[in-house]
This record gives structure tokens, sequence and C-alpha cells, in this order.
């Protein structure tokens, strides 16, 4: 079942110029933890490899049931947001594909060009956060530790 799942969500992304990849998707995880399925942040609000919050994962979940008929709700979540999901690899790994994609889509609703670093930006900060930066990591508005973030984040997804 969990093959399957992931499967669908493989194919969700593809797109002619999407960007959202396994690689990319990989690189996020080393980013937020280290790819360290129980690392757990934001004063426990982000968990797993990938530091979802709950809101994240909410729409990931959301956006996939529209899309797929996948009714990842019933099956695999209660609603009160069971956090354990969070830190099992292939459910995490797949509502972070998922919710990459959310983001990506969000960019070309505004027509602006999405590259790795704007994305993971936009990630880290919210989507709405990182647009008041004009997904610039090099913006002088933006305190010393999100640069630093960002500055490793970007030396990260070049690689």
């Amino acid at each position: 079942m969990k093959r399957l799942l992931a499967l669908l969500i493989g194919c969700s992304c593809l797109k002619a110029k999407s960007i959202v990849t396994d690689e990319l998707v990989d690189k996020f995880a080393i980013i937020e933890s280290n790819y360290n399925h129980e690392a757990v942040g934001d004063g426990g609000k982000a968990l797993g490899a990938w530091q979802m919050h709950k809101a994240a994962v909410y729409e990931s979940v959301t956006n996939l049931y529209r899309r797929t008929g996948t009714d990842l709700r019933g099956r695999y979540f209660d609603f009160t947001f069971n956090m354990k999901f969070m830190k099992e690899p292939v459910i995490s790994r797949m509502l972070a594909k998922e919710y990459m994609c959310i983001l990506e889509k969000q960019f070309t609703t505004l027509k602006v060009k999405v590259t790795p670093i704007k994305l993971y930006m936009a990630w880290n900060m919210g989507f709405s956060g990182a647009k008041n930066y004009d997904f610039n990591i090099n913006s002088y508005a933006l305190d010393g530790k999100r640069t630093s973030i960002l500055k490793r984040a970007n030396y990260i997804l070049s690689r």
C-alpha cells in the first residue's frame, strides 16, 4: 500500500517544468535535519527529516485527497495530528514531496520562476514570508540567523 501511495505521489508532480525531484526532496531533508527522521525542532512543532509543521502536513494531505482521491485522512491520520507519522520515512517523504509541489504551484500562480533555493526559502519561511523578501536569499532585511540557514541551504542545493 505504501509503495502504491508513493508511486501516486511521485506521478502527481510530473509536469514538463517541475523542479521537484527525488534528489531535491532528499536535499531538503539534509538541510532540515541531516536526514534524521527522529528530529524535533521549533519547540516540538516540527518533526521528522523534513521538519514539517502541522499546517503543511494538513495542506499536503488535503491536496493529495483532492487530486487523487487517496484518503490518507482515515488511514494514516486522525487529525488530532498524530505526529508519529512525521517520523515515518515513507509517509513523511510522500507528504514533503506533495508540499513541495504545492509551493511550486504557488510560484507558477505568481508567474515567478522557481529555483531550488527559492523553493527552499518558501519551505523554510512560509510562502508569504519568503515573498516578503522577494525570494532573495541575499536580502539585507533578513536577520543573520536566517541568512546563514539560507546560505547553507544554497550550498547544499548547488551540489
